[in-house]
Formats: structure tokens, C-alpha cells, sequence
């Protein structure tokens, strides 16, 4: 007997979420994901490889929707409705701003990081934790 493979094709259904992050009542994040128990672990979590500040929050609830573009559309219009003081991608009247700061390299570290600091790749996040990190500040 021969099966038609097209027959049985499986279709997965992913989830996306949008999740929002409280400290205590207060909403200071929303974001949107695949892998939600992932990010929130990112949220909290030590993080060496990521230029991202952690972010405090005591609990956090979501809603699952079953299409990329909506999950994003309705990431949006939330952040810019609602103004969580983390998200200040999406929002131009975010009561924060996202600041670099430099560190203060001696003339020897300097020098041995000489290869790092002066690379093209803009991107290279090892770099990035040398040079300074991110802060958010008030605006």
C-alpha cells in the first residue's frame, strides 16, 4: 500500500505572545515573543553575550495569538497606548531614554584591546561590553 505523503502533512500551530512585565502594579514593559518562558528567563536572568539592561518585575501576564504580525501590530499600539517605561523603541513619549556609557580605559588596556576598538564590525558585542554598556536615564 503507498501513502500520499501530501496527506499527511503536519501542521504545527506556534504561538506568539504578547507579554507584559509588572513591578508590583506598575507595567513597565511589553513585549512580544515566540518563546515565552525563554525571554522571560532573558528578562531576569544573567546575561553576558547581550547589550540589553535586565529588567526587575515581580510577576508578568500574556496573551497568545496565533500570528506573527498581529502579535507585532498590537506590540505597538499597547506601548505606544499604555507607555511602559522600558519600551522606548516604539515610543516617542517614553518617560526614558536609552543612554551609552563609556567606560574609562587605562592607556594599557587600551592597548590590548587596540584590535577590538578599532574594528569595522559594529556588531561585535564582545567589543560592545568592553567599550561601556547601556543605562536608562530619566528624560
Amino acid at each position: 500500500m503507498r501513502l500520499n505523503s501530501n496527506k499527511f502533512i503536519s501542521r504545527d500551530v506556534k504561538n506568539y505572545y504578547i507579554y507584559f512585565l509588572f513591578l508590583n502594579e506598575i507595567l513597565i514593559y511589553i513585549g512580544q515573543t515566540l518563546h515565552l518562558n525563554q525571554r522571560l528567563v532573558a528578562h531576569k536572568g544573567k546575561r553576558s553575550r547581550d547589550d540589553t539592561p535586565y529588567k526587575k518585575y515581580t510577576h508578568y501576564r500574556y496573551i497568545e495569538s496565533h500570528s506573527d504580525y498581529l502579535s507585532k501590530k498590537w506590540e505597538k499600539i499597547l506601548i505606544k497606548k499604555w507607555c511602559p517605561k522600558y519600551n522606548i523603541g516604539h515610543n516617542n513619549n517614553a518617560k526614558f531614554r536609552k543612554v551609552w556609557i563609556e567606560k574609562k580605559l587605562s592607556k594599557e588596556k587600551r592597548k590590548s584591546y587596540e584590535h577590538l576598538i578599532d574594528a569595522k564590525a559594529s556588531n561585535d558585542k564582545r567589543r560592545k561590553r568592553i567599550l561601556g554598556h547601556w543605562r536608562y536615564l530619566e528624560k
